[in-house]
């Protein structure tokens, strides 16, 4: 099976204004999007402090980083498309799509940080070229909590200047007939006074001028440049759980605890202790089979 999320993208997809981007719907086979989404981590398990959350974030399962649940736990399906996505070829194939962020390095391609911000090798301390293999990618499942109250999960923002890709594949699930909670991209105003990697961006400095709805087996990569500005619509109040992926590389530099923050900021090793004492206790624990 092909668990590959760019295996059905190419070139006349791409779309490079406000900021690089793609949305590539029906991202893997039928077949292989439903075996995945038969085996997603069932977050009902979680404890039920999490479950009265307004709409917020948490990761599930990862190879690294702060999640609620360990690796093993994933099952035969989810750990291939993990595998699949977390490759060097991945990264390459991710880069390929976006010719003019890529540079001649040694003859052979390399990504040129500077078409990311004319800052960003000083901002992250490395070098101005990177190879595709100096790249960590991760794929992280996570979810968003049911909606108690009409609530955004984020507003128009840029990403952690160290990634350098970002890829969401949703899961939607069938009974989900909530509003909302849609990818939206936003760009500057004109005269506004820009700030590169905004945390929060002035609401009053952007616009709006796209929205991507959460449909099952889509997927939205875009690059992590300093003008890509994004957040999500505010979604209706709902008892049903998000389901999505988050697919991203780091530039060098990142380490196992520099991770996405989610709900709680928890670090790795706060999650890491969590998990050994859940472990030790006995306490019972959700499942991906």
């Amino acid at each position: 099976m092909n668990y590959n999320i760019l295996q059905n993208v190419d070139a006349s997809m791409i779309e490079m204004e406000p900021f690089p981007h793609v949305v590539i719907d029906n991202a893997l086979p039928q077949d292989v999007y439903d075996r995945l989404s038969a085996t997603y981590p069932d977050p009902e398990g979680m404890p039920e402090k999490y479950k009265s959350m307004n709409n917020q974030r948490y990761n599930l399962l990862s190879r690294w980083g702060a999640t609620e649940l360990p690796f093993e736990e994933a099952s035969d399906d989810w750990r291939r498309f993990i595998e699949e996505n977390e490759s060097t070829a991945f990264v390459e194939r991710a880069f390929s799509l976006f010719p003019d962020y890529l540079a001649e390095h040694g003859g052979e391609r390399a990504i040129d940080l500077s078409k990311f911000g004319p800052d960003l090798p000083a901002k992250i301390k490395t070098e101005p070229l990177v190879t595709f293999d100096e790249v960590k990618p991760r794929v992280t499942v996570a979810v968003n909590t049911p909606a108690t109250a009409l609530k955004s999960v984020r507003g128009a923002h840029t990403d952690n200047a160290r990634k350098a890709y970002v890829g969401l594949l949703y899961f939607r699930l069938p009974e989900d007939e909530s509003t909302g909670g849609d990818l939206e991209i936003f760009r500057w105003k004109d005269g506004a006074a820009r700030q590169p990697w905004a945390v929060a961006a002035d609401p009053a400095a952007v616009e709006c001028i796209k929205t991507i709805e959460y449909r099952p087996n889509r997927l939205v990569l875009f690059l992590t440049t300093e003008n890509a500005l994004h957040g999500v619509s505010p979604r209706s109040v709902t008892p049903t759980w998000r389901r999505l992926v988050v697919i991203s590389g780091w530039f060098p530099g990142v380490d196992y605890f520099d991770t996405d923050t989610m709900h709680g900021r928890f670090s790795g090793v706060r999650a890491q202790l969590g998990a050994a004492a859940r472990r030790l206790l006995g306490r019972e624990r959700v499942t991906a089979d």
